[in-house]
C-alpha cells in the first residue's frame, strides 16, 4: 500500500542493496517499491527526480538496475529517459531471481524493457503495486 508520497531520493536508493549469504546481488525489494510507489503516486516530481543521478553503487549490477528502474519509471510516466542512464551498461552476464522454470518464465516476460536491455529479469509487481498503478 502506497503512503502517496516519496520515502527518499531516486538518489538514496543507491545504498538499497546487498550480497547475499551466497554472494548474489539483491536490492532492498521493499525500499525499492516504496520509492517506485511514491514517484508514480507523484508524477509532478518524476522528472526533477530521476534526471539527479546517484552516485556509483560499487556494484555494476545495481548501477545497471538504476539505470533501468529510471527508465522504467520514466517511460511508465511518459517522460524522456534521464541522459545519465545511456552511461550505465548491460551485464556481461544475466542476472534474474531464482524460481521454477514456469515462474523464470513468468518474470521474464513480465521484464520492462529497459531491465531486458540490461540483462536483468524482474518483473514490475517486484517494482511497485502493480494493482494500484497498473503494469
Amino acid at each position: 500500500m502506497t503512503t502517496g508520497r516519496i520515502p527518499c531520493a531516486f538518489t538514496d536508493l543507491v545504498s538499497c542493496w546487498h550480497v547475499s549469504a551466497l554472494g548474489i546481488h539483491e536490492p532492498d525489494w521493499a525500499a525499492i517499491r516504496n520509492y517506485c510507489d511514491g514517484l508514480l503516486s507523484n508524477p509532478d516530481m518524476a522528472t526533477a527526480e530521476l534526471n539527479n543521478p546517484p552516485v556509483a553503487s560499487g556494484s555494476p549490477f545495481f548501477d545497471a538496475f538504476l539505470a533501468a528502474l529510471a527508465e522504467t519509471l520514466a517511460d511508465k510516466l511518459d517522460i524522456a529517459h534521464p541522459d545519465w542512464t545511456a552511461t550505465r551498461t548491460a551485464l556481461p552476464e544475466a542476472w534474474e531471481m531464482p524460481g521454477t522454470p514456469s515462474m523464470r518464465a513468468a518474470r521474464y516476460r513480465a521484464t520492462p524493457l529497459a531491465f531486458l536491455d540490461r540483462r536483468i529479469v524482474v518483473d514490475r509487481d517486484s517494482l511497485w503495486h502493480v494493482r494500484e498503478h497498473g503494469a
